[in-house]
């Protein structure tokens, strides 16, 4: 679904139109994530956690239903070639090695041999995956696409981006909570403040983006990021309601203006009759950036309760006085992090490059 749905909106409409298109998609999926949260919760609380799984069965078999019989089929078939199953299965096995690899690592141990043996497969099947694609004369997914350095660029911001917005689904419900002393509910409130931002940026980015160009829109959704995530580096123990809710509204601004122009920019880089190639690398860069961002925010905020720790000779790394600079730490390792992901959106030229990469992606 994650790889076809934005092929979809991408062939339902003109080339000119996709930015707009994809900012209403992103619409749609942020307003998702921000509403099944507060449904799951009504849920667990008057029914128990199983009503999670089952409320979804209703509305899942409504829109398959929906989709089947009122969606556009797209009858015209150009060059129909035989599905690459075994690179498909390559590409998933070494996804699949490689992200539990990550998420073991912090539990057992980089040298563990929970860790190595995942990491080990993902190594043997990126091989395999490698050698398939070269070989087979319609590869899963084009290697040519790799050497162009634009479409390379958009997909790495696109994990960057994830990756330091994560730090915020990690730590701030615990600083909300455990440090500010607010109910769950306003917690959720607070939380929310990020989530609905996202939503109401994307489809005026995309828009812009048909008109403008991707690369100033991810550049500057980038830089608010990174702002939002600075300033939340900033918040104290006496932090205020107003000013945690504006730190993480930017966060969420910034992944609205970010998110819809990068993925026109990678949808526009494929030709149209591999759309489904192009949502599908573009769409696996949010958990692979979610993956980095659990392992990588965890440890060093781990690391920077230590070192405050032993600089203000406290015995018990979950105290007050240790979790609040650990955590403007990380904060400010994820600004960071957005720093340099601006920086390289920089190198990236989008209206030279989505001209060259496939000339006759609009056939």
């Amino acid at each position: 679904m994650s790889g076809s749905a934005p092929a979809l909106v991408t062939l339902a409409v003109p080339p000119e139109a996709r930015g707009r298109a994809l900012g209403l998609f992103h619409m749609s999926m942020a307003a998702g994530y921000a509403l099944g949260p507060l449904i799951g919760g009504v849920l667990v609380d008057a029914f128990g956690w199983r009503a999670v799984f089952s409320f979804r069965i209703f509305p899942a078999l409504l829109l398959a239903w929906f989709a089947a019989t009122k969606l556009p089929a797209f009858q015209r078939r150009q060059n129909a070639q035989r599905f690459d199953l075994l690179g498909a299965l390559a590409l998933g096995g070494s996804l699949a090695g490689f992200l539990l690899a990550i998420s073991q690592s912090r539990r057992f141990g980089w040298m563990s041999a929970k860790m190595l043996v995942p990491a080990l497969f993902a190594v043997i099947s990126f091989a395999v995956f490698i050698i398939t694609e070269k070989r087979a004369s319609a590869p899963v997914v084009d290697l040519n696409l790799f050497r162009r350095m634009p479409f390379v660029i958009a997909n790495l911001l696109g994990v960057f981006a994830n990756c330091a917005r994560f730090a915020v689904g990690l730590l701030v419900p615990f600083y909300v909570i455990e440090v500010l002393r607010y109910p769950a509910t306003s917690g959720g409130t607070l939380m929310l403040a990020a989530a609905i931002m996202t939503p109401l940026a994307a489809p005026l980015s995309g828009r812009l983006s048909d008109r403008f160009g991707t690369a100033g829109l991810s550049a500057l959704g980038l830089a608010l990021e990174g702002l939002g995530l600075w300033m939340i580096s900033r918040l104290g123990v006496q932090a205020d309601y107003f000013a945690v809710a504006v730190a993480l509204s930017i966060v969420g601004l910034g992944l609205g203006v970010f998110e819809a122009p990068n993925m026109s920019f990678v949808m526009g880089a494929i030709p149209r009759n591999q759309q489904g190639v192009a949502g599908s690398i573009s769409n696996m860069m949010r958990p692979l950036g979610i993956v980095f961002g659990a392992t990588l925010w965890s440890q060093l905020f781990d690391e920077r309760r230590q070192f405050h720790a032993k600089q203000s000779f406290i015995r018990e790394p979950a105290a007050l006085q240790i979790f609040v600079p650990a955590f403007q730490d990380v904060f400010l390792f994820a600004a960071g992090l957005c720093v340099v992901a601006f920086v390289l959106s920089l190198f990236r030229r989008q209206e030279a490059a989505e001209s060259k990469v496939f000339p006759k992606q609009l056939d």
